[in-house]
């Protein structure tokens, strides 16, 4: 997937991951039709959206450019969400909330990650605090190697939405 004008989205692979072009954890989850509601920041006004290099299949950690390519065909539907102030692509599955984080230095990439969990459960959650967000990370939030392919390294956060039952 490549993104013109730095617009990301949650799609399978992209050319030089980062903000503004990065790889989704697709295969994160139980398919890669499962990210139904991928939430990519937009850093410039009049940002296009360009989707491609399907993958039939590829591991979980994307660790070199082979994978199954393919052709496909999709429908897209774009809404601009002026409320949302992100620095980094999120996504919603029916069964999770997904925070990434990239960086050259998987650490980084991890450590991002983690803020971004922080961030995501204490806006969510306003009743909750740092460290009690800090301690659910730790303790129920699954993260993944989401690649370490084209010299970034991306950390994905599977933050399951069951732990939150009844909490708002």
């Amino acid at each position: 997937m490549s993104i013109s004008r730095c617009l990301m989205a949650s799609m399978p692979s992209a050319p030089t991951p980062g903000r503004c072009r990065r790889n989704s954890p697709a295969s994160s989850s139980a398919s890669s039709r499962s990210i139904a509601r991928p939430r990519p920041p937009v850093y410039a006004p009049g940002a296009l959206f360009s989707v491609g290099d399907a993958h039939a299949a590829q591991g979980h950690g994307e660790v070199d450019l082979t994978a199954i390519e393919t052709a496909l065909r999709g429908k897209f539907q774009l809404i601009v969400r002026k409320d949302l102030k992100l620095t980094w692509p999120r996504a919603e599955t029916a069964t999770h909330w997904i925070v990434m984080g990239l960086n050259p230095n998987l650490e980084e990439a991890m450590k991002i990650a983690v803020r971004e969990t922080i961030l995501f459960i204490t806006q969510r959650f306003p009743k909750l605090s740092r460290e009690e967000a800090y301690m659910i990370a730790s303790v129920a939030v699954d993260y993944h190697v989401t690649q370490v392919v084209d010299g970034s390294k991306g950390i994905h956060g599977m933050i399951p939405k069951a732990i939150f039952v009844g909490q708002n």
